[in-house]
């Protein structure tokens, strides 16, 4: 009886232990709109989030496709269009505060990459910016927003 009711679970367990390995090693795709994206690399360089006191971030709302966010020291805004794996911004600003060197030229390079892209690419929760000529200008990872 008792070699008989071990079987019974086991056989229970197993498969909902395989769903669960399954469902852990397949990730989802994040969506490019209304996602918040961290900035970690622009201008071929890797970004130390330690420097800034704001998170380097954009989130490009679906909601008359506004782009909004900060480069580490000052807000962003502006309009961005998206048909299918091309992109483009336009109408882009951004407050005048000043900050220390290093994260100027971090905010430097990001609006520098944002009037570069042509196209994206998003690989899990990766994403890329590219130019004209296929080369990345920008990398973001998704954050999960509350």
């Amino acid at each position: 009886m008792k070699k008989h009711v071990w079987y019974v679970l086991v056989s229970c367990i197993l498969p909902l232990l395989g769903a669960c390995a399954i469902q852990s090693n397949t990730q989802a795709t994040a969506s490019l709109t209304d996602t918040y994206w961290r900035v970690t690399q622009v201008g071929g360089q890797a970004v130390d989030h330690g420097d800034f006191t704001r998170e380097p971030h954009l989130v490009l709302h679906s909601d008359q496709s506004r782009v909004s966010g900060t480069t580490g020291c000052n807000n962003l805004l502006g309009q961005f269009d998206q048909q299918g794996p091309q992109l483009d911004f336009s109408k882009l600003g951004s407050t005048r505060m000043m900050c220390t060197q290093s994260v100027m030229k971090v905010e430097s390079a990001m609006l520098q990459a944002l009037g570069d892209t042509d196209n994206y690419d998003i690989q899990g929760n990766q994403l890329t910016f590219y130019n004209a000529q296929h080369q990345p200008v920008a990398q973001f990872q998704a954050i999960a927003m509350d």
